[in-house]
């Protein structure tokens, strides 16, 4: 009795249909394609200011600089010769310093207080609350039941620190918010010296590890998606073994790949888009969209972002900045430490191997026996040829007798000169691993609290940009006729005391002034009844 598989016949049911762009669609995707290569071979060139690859040999391109700075945080040993007798030492500095960095950073994740202002550039105190409760609401909410938005938030944060920079998409869907992380191996821009994604040229993502069955949940409906097929990806990316591994834990036959377009709307255009009624009058800026899912254009070709907010929905940030500032993609805690991890974990790998070659000598035989290795082996016999004597074996000459006071001395200078390039513990906030007076122990957590502020305002500002975006898709794809009543627990009332605060969304149209009065002082009974109850 066989098993069905319900995805291999969904795929067997479909009926293929062959895709014949217009010459309009056909350009559009021709026109993708020669900015994707464009970006692509900017993207691959390697950077001075990046620095030099683990060999020493050359300048770093922007993967190998996060290839290795994940490597360093991993603490993950080079790949090495099979007949060296020492893997080589890697500290583990790097992940726990990084880690030291991240916890707090995650913990200063609040949402931003929201005010907002009418025509008169006074403050509306009932859209401030409103906007407030949606935006905690939507955060909550981002990925439930499987995530939320603090979870996600960690996730941003942790890419943030690890490869120095990190890519947010927020995207509403039905009415909720969706946020994802964006991989930088996915983004491709055209001016690598424009630090805001904002005013680049144009944002284009490439989405490789994505199975033909999550893009028919989320593009099924989409007329155009019946001509994808499952596997037939165009040779965009993956030939190019620069590329990181895209079929990565993905069986290459049920992949598809999903590019996504943003291009600006340029500023005639939108005035042209106004005066015919296809964009609202209060909108500033616009951006076409398209997605190319397996070489299908999805829609037109001068086909609108449905966001009025007009923005790219993907948002980022860089924790630190690289000695040019304007450079687009930021520094990372690992690869700061990255100098000083190769000095002292070159010299750790000399001590282990000279320890283990003391421990362990190569030996010479003089009678031309051979004896077999062994004899390293803790309490195995091995037979050695008859007549042999002692004296017929030798250490190597030159072989050490193992590590000396000397050599743990130059060990404890490479870790010292780490040392001296940095702060004075104290001053940086750290354990100075000795006992310490209650003042001086006040004075580091300060010192703590100083230093985390400063790659804080970085996470805030990630959160700050996305904020608005995020309020704007809201309140657009949540009409204010759709909500009834917002309701705010644990909030000061005008009277000074605590309690519920509700906003109810309701117009009473034809409504009489004395109706009007009569419903104000319901209202009013209301409220003393529950002030009498205590409710």
């Amino acid at each position: 009795m066989s098993i069905p598989n319900p995805g291999l016949q969904l795929i067997q049911e479909r009926t293929p249909e062959v895709y014949l762009p217009a010459e309009d669609e056909r350009k559009f995707i021709l026109n993708a394609y020669r900015d994707f290569l464009d970006d692509k071979e900017i993207k691959d060139q390697a950077y001075t200011l990046l620095g030099p690859d683990k060999t020493g040999s050359a300048m770093r391109s922007l993967q190998t600089f996060w290839d290795e700075s994940n490597s360093d945080y991993n603490s993950n040993p080079d790949l090495i010769d099979l007949n060296d007798p020492v893997v080589p030492y890697s500290s583990g500095i790097s992940r726990d310093k990084a880690n030291s960095i991240i916890t707090p950073l995650v913990d200063q994740y609040i949402y931003p207080s929201v005010i907002a202002q009418n025509s008169n550039q006074e403050i509306d105190n009932v859209m401030s609350r409103c906007s407030r409760v949606i935006l905690e609401w939507a955060h909550d909410n981002d990925g439930r039941p499987s995530s939320n938005g603090h979870t996600k938030t960690k996730e941003y944060v942790h890419k943030m620190v690890i490869e120095g920079t990190v890519h947010v998409q927020d995207d509403i869907i039905d009415g909720k918010l969706d946020s994802s992380m964006v991989p930088n191996e996915e983004i491709f821009i055209p001016n690598f010296f424009q630090p805001n994604i904002q005013l680049q040229g144009h944002l284009i993502r490439v989405q490789n590890n994505v199975t033909y069955f999550e893009g028919d949940d989320q593009f099924g409906e989409i007329p155009n998606w019946k001509y994808v097929m499952p596997g037939s990806i165009p040779d965009w990316i993956q030939t190019d073994p620069k590329f990181k591994s895209i079929y990565d834990g993905i069986k290459k036959e049920n992949a598809i790949q999903i590019v996504r377009i943003w291009r600006p709307v340029p500023v005639r255009k939108l005035k042209e888009l106004i005066g015919n009624g296809t964009l609202l009058e209060h909108i500033k800026r616009a951006k076409y969209f398209n997605i190319i899912i397996n070489g299908v254009l999805m829609f037109p070709a001068d086909n609108l972002m449905p966001y009025h907010d007009g923005w790219y929905p993907i948002t980022k940030e860089r924790l630190e900045f690289f000695s040019k500032p304007e450079f687009y993609w930021g520094n990372s805690i690992t690869n700061k430490f990255r100098e000083d991890k190769k000095y002292y974990d070159g010299w750790k790998t000399l001590l282990r191997y000279k320890g283990k070659i003391s421990a362990i000598p190569p030996l010479l035989t003089f009678n031309g026996s051979f004896i077999d290795g062994n004899v390293i082996v803790p309490g195995l016999t091995t037979a050695a040829p008859s007549g042999m004597k002692p004296e017929d074996i030798a250490v190597v000459p030159g072989i050490t007798t193992g590590v000396n006071n000397a050599e743990l001395a130059m060990l404890r200078d490479a870790a010292g000169e780490i040392d001296r390039a940095v702060p004075s513990q104290q001053t940086a906030g750290q354990d100075t691993k000795k006992r310490q007076t209650a003042k001086e122990t006040i004075v580091a957590d300060q010192n703590v609290q100083k230093i985390i502020s400063s790659f804080a305002m970085q996470v805030v500002a990630l959160i700050e940009a996305r904020t608005f975006p995020i309020l704007y898709r809201e309140f657009q794809f949540l009409p204010r006729r759709t909500i009834n009543k917002l309701v705010m627990p644990n909030q000061s009332l005008p009277d000074g005391k605590i309690g519920s605060y509700e906003i109810i969304f309701q117009k009473f149209d034809g409504m009489t002034e004395d109706e009007a009065d009569k419903k104000g002082v319901d209202i009013f009974k209301e409220e003393l009844k529950h002030e009498k109850l205590g409710t």
